[in-house]
């Protein structure tokens, strides 16, 4: 455990370093916004900030990598129903991110726990549980695939003390040579006290004959490599020796890096040097320990570990998390002297939080760190990655950086001297880039997927269906909206009717909702307004509300979206002093297709533009909601809100 004066001293370090960052931080939100043209094979889901945990890591669901002829393969673990085998969606992309080819593969197990490429071929870790305690069942299996897919071999590991693979942890993998080293976890089979205990599992594969060639799964101590409980795992290859970092919570308590002593290739077992990268306060297998581990890389001296915590002093107050980077030399020892340990920032208790980091090596000599923040009051922190460069002894470099957008559980890949990720989520996969020359230089491609429907599509009146044709695959599809609908409406607080009488005031607000019938998203529905200046209109989650800004005679429109058929209108006459609009905007911008207002076709033609695939030109001048110098999604929120009204928004200004 770190003694008081060498956390004083972290602290003041930390306090500095944050200064001297916070003097030359370099706030680049205005990176370039491209879109590309997507897949009609749209999922359900999303990874966004699947990077970050409070108290144990979860498998890994997103990955990225490049293939041959400049092309880039997605693989996204999906959701499956109970019962079912886990199935990887895999996609290509080419190297201006448009859309090639999908492949589904199932795995081999019902539990998916990673994936990993080489040069020549794909690997995929599946496990079962095995609460039998069955010596005889496969909990592992690494599955080996050619590079278009086809299945060529497996091998597993069977009992290996575990009665469910990948619990509270996840799995990663490192390639040298043909070894392939993974490092995952486990619990285990019941002890004397009666429980399963949670610990690390580490094996590995000689690629070319498919055989284990070494595997430690037993409870032991950190001697060995061991550690439990393992929140979190890494390991890589170091001149063959398998270096592991894992965050435990009790034996030890601490961030720990483990080192192989055996110089046998495809050989780990037996004794290992091992030392405190982080130490974490409080009892002995408290599982909460207010540490995230985000990253471990190689540098050509260093060993590089960042990640997340909050004030380790007072641990079971601490809400906010900091960055850390901790660092120990190649060539450490037992004996060596502690690890080498700071943080890189120094956010306030009770305001802004670090979500766990991402490490990204570029070269031996330099390395990226990402984060976001939440529980933050800031509008500019929200959907906002920080990133600064660390040197090989991981010191910063240069400005901190940052940019709109996410992280995710998919670890960044260096392409063509890019820095690339992805996130995907509500039909939209979006790519990030940072330019690793220049990484003040980024990009964001935002890609629509699933099925296009015409905007003029239009459901049968009787039967309420909705026939299309996909104006990116060209299929011929259908679906149901309601076929009944009824509108209640409210002045005030009072009740919910279908009557509402015609005659309010300046100020008063007129709520709805809907009933009917179906599995139908009731809340995608139409409105229209005859004038805008009179009434606006908010979305909310039982329907929505109108406020009455004018006097004069205004008319609603609200109906199901594609069923115009079920359309109900309503006219109220406003009486009273006229009230200002909170939304005033100049006579531009939000006007993106030119015909002089702001209308819900903007915002269709912003999003449009953003996904791509939809050939829609825009004023590219006015499209620039929220003033911040570039056009992103934010730009559609603020123009949503602009027309809902309610939300205090100024079209043009950075809020």
């Amino acid at each position: 455990m770190a003694s008081k004066k060498y956390l004083y001293v972290c602290r003041r370090l930390a306090i500095l370093l944050t200064i001297v960052m916070i003097l030359t931080i370099c706030l680049i939100y205005d990176r370039k916004v491209y879109a590309a043209s997507g897949s009609c094979e749209a999922v359900s889901g999303s990874n966004e900030d699947y990077n970050d945990y409070g108290t144990s890591s979860k498998v890994i669901t997103s990955y990225l990598c490049p293939v041959d002829d400049g092309n880039l393969m997605r693989v996204q673990s999906l959701t499956v129903a109970k019962g079912e085998n886990p199935i990887l969606q895999v996609q290509y992309y080419d190297a201006d991110y448009n859309y090639i080819s999908t492949k589904m593969i199932t795995c081999d197990l019902p539990k998916f726990g990673g994936f990993s490429a080489t040069d020549n071929a794909f690997y995929v870790l599946s496990g079962q549980n095995n609460f039998e305690e069955d010596n005889t069942l496969e909990v592992y299996r690494v599955t080996k695939y050619d590079k278009e897919w086809n299945r060529l071999s497996s091998v597993g590991l069977y009992g290996a003390n575990t009665c469910s693979p990948f619990q509270s942890g996840t799995a990663r993998f490192d390639y040298d040579d043909k070894y392939l080293v993974i490092r995952t976890c486990h619990t285990m089979y019941t002890t004397s006290d009666g429980l399963n205990h949670q610990a690390n599992v580490t094996f590995i594969v000689d690629t070319e004959t498919m055989e284990i060639t070494d595997s430690y799964y037993s409870i032991m101590n950190v001697g060995v490599g061991y550690c439990s409980h393992s929140f979190n795992q890494f390991v890589k290859f170091d001149n063959s020796k398998v270096v592991g970092v894992d965050h435990g919570d009790a034996y030890p308590r601490t961030v720990e890096i483990f080192k192989s002593r055996s110089n046998t290739a495809g050989k780990f077992s037996g004794s290992h040097d091992h030392i405190s990268l982080f130490d974490i306060s409080g009892d002995i297998g408290k599982n909460y320990t207010g540490v995230s581990v985000g990253g471990f890389e190689i540098s050509s001296s260093k060993y590089i570990v960042v990640g997340n915590s909050v004030d380790q002093q007072d641990a079971d107050n601490s809400k906010t998390r900091n960055v850390f980077v901790s660092v120990i030399p190649r060539d450490f020892t037992n004996d060596s002297e502690e690890a080498e340990k700071r943080f890189i920032t120094e956010y306030p208790e009770g305001e802004q939080s670090a979500r766990n980091p991402i490490l990204v090596k570029i070269s031996n000599e330099r390395f990226l760190v990402l984060w976001s923040v939440t529980n933050s009051s800031s509008e500019k922190d929200k959907d906002t990655i920080y990133y600064v460069e660390l040197d090989s002894d991981g010191n910063t470099l240069g400005e901190l950086h940052a940019m709109k957008g996410h992280l995710s559980d998919c670890q960044p890949v260096l392409v063509d001297g890019k820095i690339i990720w992805y996130t995907w989520g509500n039909n939209l996969l979006t790519f990030y880039e940072i330019s690793s020359d220049d990484i003040s230089n980024t990009s964001e491609i935002v890609i629509k997927e699933g099925h296009i429907i015409p905007e003029t599509a239009e459901a049968d009146p009787g039967t309420g269906t909705v026939s299309y044709e996909c104006e990116r695959c060209g299929e011929t599809l259908s679906f149901t909206v309601p076929g009944t609908w009824t509108t209640y409406w409210r002045k005030g607080e009072g009740y919910y009717m279908e009557y509402i009488a015609p005659n309010v005031e300046v100020g008063d607000v007129i709520s709805l909702w809907h009933y009917t019938t179906g599995d139908y998203d009731t809340f995608i529905f139409q409105y229209e307004i005859s004038d805008p200046d009179k009434c606006v209109f908010e979305r909310n989650s039982l329907g929505g509300k109108f406020t009455m800004l004018k006097p004069g005679t205004v008319t609603v429109s609200v109906w199901p979206k594609y069923n115009t058929s079920l359309k109900t209108t309503k006219t109220f006459n406003i009486a009273g002093e006229p009230q200002n609009s909170e939304t005033e905007n100049d006579e531009t911008t939000g006007d993106i297709d030119g015909d002089g207002e702001i209308t819900p076709k903007d915002v269709t033609l912003l999003r449009r533009y953003l996904a791509g695939g939809w050939n829609v030109s825009i004023i590219e001048a006015n499209a620039d909601a929220d003033g911040d110098g570039s056009i992103s999604p934010k730009d559609v929120t603020i123009l949503r809100r602009y027309l809902a009204g309610g939300w205090g928004v100024t079209i043009g200004k950075i809020i």
